[in-house]
């Protein structure tokens, strides 16, 4: 096993400037120079086809005025013997930066890492050993020959085969041996999965082969949609080391994030991890996620202390070149804007894919910070097994058929320096194809039981029907509790100075509203219930983490869940100075301002409720940043099947909600944490209702017994005198409300509010129609145009209902709203005079 080493074997030495003279310039203009430049002229095409160009200023020529004068590089460089001889420096120099391994370090602005890194190439801390090339030949042969078996037996099966890469196993496995500290979280896309996921994974193989062969992954208790077999997870420990590999989505670098998030959870909760990220070039290069995943790399709220990355370079993306794939010189040039080294390698040279991983491990370990491993390699098959990539690709296609593959180039030198023999080749194989064999058989008759997803930290919880998502969860909480939390949300110290009209406005305001002597009296805004809600959760010992952009102040200056001192600018959190009787078990409050990200940072926050269901990790978009619309359509409902008597599939994939009280919104946050299972939850918050005078609930509506409700029916209309049924979705309740009172129709027209629309709350809606016999119109009525909003989604349910319904609302419309101010209250005016003509 490597070791990991914070102590170069070379101590990292501060130069000597002490000589100026024009030859130590010199000498110090070449060592530079190659630092700066060698990569370029690096020998990293395993393929051939592309020579490196010359650099001028690399050419013995730019320095043959040195080569006749003995000069000292001492205090330059770090090769264990400093020579005077600038011929032998040259060569030195031309050996360690345009061979195999090329660096970018030159770009990077610390001093310190620029020293640490030259010194690795140039005095390595790692020797590589007999042993280190016979473990990374054995990776690579057995990940070869399960690729061959599914060749053989699964001959039109994609299986994104690593061949031609089979560097990234002793790579990998390279990392995992030096930071054997670390409990690792990897994420990668489909290319060579299989084969790291049955190799130094240790994922079973019959299990593998059953999935292969068209059977679920799942029990027969277990509802669920499979995944295709590139996308399969895996938790294992490995020589010591816990490693995750995270489900994979086709969208090939989204995973990043998600990867990180997930690490950063398991260091908040005080276990050492690194994130481990494997990419493809034509990925890393083009896809905008990567750069925003980069960019969290050191935000103090998102920093994982550093990620290592292996781009898996196979030269080519699908059918793209790289002239066409990409504007610069690498694939991985991206990630030098973030101020991160990479290092170059050749993937036919192993001794220089393991020193290259070493030093990535052990740079993240040093500096905590990200680094990037460019691993050139090539894929040997087409972008599947079934695909031809000579139609676009004939020249390379007609190298790489003309090689041995890797794993028998690499045994073939082992064999030569007497380090493996053929018979222990040959044994190998036979035994990986015994194996191999014997896996297949046993997976004929492999039935899964168990399902991971609910092991370790979520041992306990279920998955649920869609009844037990629709069922009534008690989500009070003591009144004087929720008192003391609204109160201890604004109680700053008065060491901290707070905004004096911030002070007037938010915290005297919310004070004076809590200050009432009988406790049923107090009625709480939407800020306030969001307080309590979080409050009572860490009371009951949950963790909260909230990020998104300026959500710790709240868009709308809402929320202020942060107070910031106005003499130092350093931030406050009443929640993390909560007193014990309040915080018993001292649980976790995060309330983080993200960068201007919206994907990475969802991802992140997805990955980061991966970790712990004691958790609730809210993500908050910013304004008007999504089609809410999509969502419903995610919505894995049968009401959409045309039969009438379809029954609902037994668990919904999402909760979507649009509440319209502060206490619908306490109870549907701690409904999310309260019950014995976990659903996404996507929560439409609109901004009027944070302000808005009516939209307040009494303490009465937080208190014990009290619940979530997912249809909240008229408490005014008289139901035998109703005509007409408006059933309406979010904050156009309020309008309606004001106009129902002006319109004279206080007991004609029932509004009924739809508070949850996934699972679509069909029994409790059904229910509260029946109250109304004599109600000959039922309206669905939504401020957004037919084409958007949840109309053309409850429709369906409507119908299946056997509810005739007919729709107010805009017309359809081909953006996601009015641009012009006049346009837009024409049409809202339209809206409202719809919802009461022929009353």
């Amino acid at each position: 096993m490597l070791r990991s080493v914070t102590r170069l074997a070379a101590p990292v030495r501060a130069r000597m400037y002490a000589t100026s003279s024009i030859e130590s310039l010199a000498v110090r203009s070449m060592v530079s120079s190659f630092r700066r430049l060698g990569h370029l002229e690096a020998r990293l095409d395993p393929l051939g086809r592309e020579t490196p160009s010359a650099v001028d200023e690399l050419a013995p020529s730019a320095f043959s005025s040195l080569f006749s004068t003995p000069l000292s590089s001492t205090g330059e460089v770090y090769f264990p013997h400093a020579t005077t001889d600038m011929k032998v420096l040259y060569a030195q120099l031309r050996s360690t930066y345009c061979g195999s391994l090329g660096v970018e370090i030159e770009h990077l602005k610390h001093k310190d890492e620029r020293d640490w890194l030259a010194a690795q190439g140039e005095h390595p801390s790692l020797s590589i050993t007999p042993s280190m090339e016979r473990n990374a030949w054995t990776s690579m042969q057995t990940a070869e020959t399960f690729e061959h078996f599914l060749a053989k037996k699964f001959s039109s099966f994609k299986r994104y085969s690593g061949e031609g890469a089979e560097a990234m196993m002793p790579a990998i496995q390279t990392i995992l041996d030096t930071a054997s500290q670390h409990g690792t979280g990897v994420g990668m896309p489909h290319r060579g999965r299989l084969a790291l996921l049955v190799g130094i994974l240790k994922y079973p193989v019959h299990q593998l082969l059953r999935k292969i062969q068209g059977f679920s992954d799942y029990p027969e208790h277990i509802v669920g949609l499979d995944d295709v077999s590139s996308h399969i997870a895996q938790s294992v420990d490995v020589n010591g080391v816990h490693v995750s590999l995270l489900h994979n989505p086709s969208h090939l670098e989204i995973i990043n994030a998600v990867t990180t998030g997930k690490v950063r959870a398991k260091q908040d909760s005080g276990k050492a991890a690194m994130a481990l990220l494997l990419h493809g070039d034509a990925a890393f290069s083009g896809q905008g996620c990567v750069p925003e995943g980069l960019s969290l790399s050191q935000l103090p709220s998102f920093t994982t202390g550093g990620t290592v990355h292996i781009v898996v370079n196979n030269q080519v993306g699908f059918t793209t070149t790289k002239q066409d794939g990409r504007s610069t010189t690498y694939s991985t040039d991206v990630a030098k804007g973030y101020d991160i080294p990479v290092l170059h390698v050749n993937g036919e040279d192993i001794p220089a894919v393991i020193r290259a991983a070493h030093i990535a491990a052990n740079f993240r370990h040093t500096f905590q910070k990200d680094i990037v491993i460019d691993l050139i390699t090539y894929r040997r098959h087409g972008h599947n097994e079934v695909d031809e990539p000579r139609f676009t690709q004939p020249g390379m296609y007609s190298a790489i058929s003309s090689r041995p593959s890797l794993p028998a180039q690499y045994g073939a030198q082992l064999v030569d320096k007497n380090l493996l023999t053929p018979a222990k080749v040959d044994a190998l194989k036979a035994k990986l194809n015994a194996h191999l064999e014997q896996e297949l058989q046993k997976s004929a008759t492999y039935v899964p039981t168990t399902v991971a997803a609910f092991e370790g930290n979520w041992k306990g919880l279920r998955q649920p029907t869609t009844a037990d998502m629709q069922a009534a969860v008690d989500t009070g909480v003591d009144k004087s509790i929720l008192q003391a939390l609204g109160v201890a949300s604004v109680t700053v110290p008065p060491s901290v100075p707070v905004h004096n009209r911030l002070e007037r406005t938010h915290i005297q305001t919310r004070l004076a509203s809590l200050s009432k002597a009988n406790l049923s009296d107090i009625n709480v805004d939407w800020a306030t219930a969001e307080a309590m809600a979080f409050g009572s959760l860490l009371h009951d010992g949950h963790s909260i983490r909230l990020a998104g952009q300026d959500c710790r102040r709240g868009t709308f200056s809402h929320r202020h869940a942060a107070f910031t001192d106005q003499t130092t600018d350093q931030h406050y959190f009443p929640f993390r100075n909560l007193p014990k009787a309040l915080n018993p078990t001292g649980r976790r409050f995060d309330v983080v301002n993200s960068n201007l990200s919206e994907l990475a940072v969802m991802g992140f926050e997805y990955g980061y409720s991966w970790e712990d269901p004691r958790a609730l990790v809210l993500w908050e978009a910013q304004f008007g940043d999504f089609f809410n619309e999509r969502f419903l359509q995610f919505v894995n409902s049968r009401a959409y099947e045309t039969a009438a008597d379809t029954p609902e599939l037994e668990s919904i994939n999402l909760s979507i909600v649009n509440v319209t009280t502060p206490a619908q919104y306490f109870h549907v946050l701690r409904r999310q944490q309260l019950r014995d299972f976990r659903k996404p939850l996507v929560l439409f918050a609109p901004k009027t209702l944070l302000r808005l005078a009516q939209a307040t609930s009494s303490l009465d509506d937080m208190a014990p017994g009290t619940t979530f409700h997912s249809v909240l029916g008229d408490s005014v209309a008289q139901p035998s005198a109703v005509r007409r049924v408006l059933l309406v979705s979010g904050k156009l309740y309020y309008d309606l409300v004001a106009q129902r009172a002006q319109q004279q129709h206080q007991q004609d027209t029932a509004i009924v509010r739809v508070e949850e629309l996934a699972p679509f709350p069909a029994d409790a809606l059904k229910a509260e129609l029946a109250k109304y016999a004599n109600a000959t119109d039922v309206v669905w009525i939504q401020e957004e145009p037919a084409n958007q909003g949840a109309w053309a989604y409850a429709k369906v349910h409507l119908d299946k209902l056997g509810v005739p319904t007919r729709y107010i609302g805009r017309p359809s419309l081909p953006a996601t709203a009015q641009g012009m101010g006049k346009a837009n209250a024409k049409e809202a005016q339209e809206v409202m005079r719809q919802a009461w003509e022929l009353l």
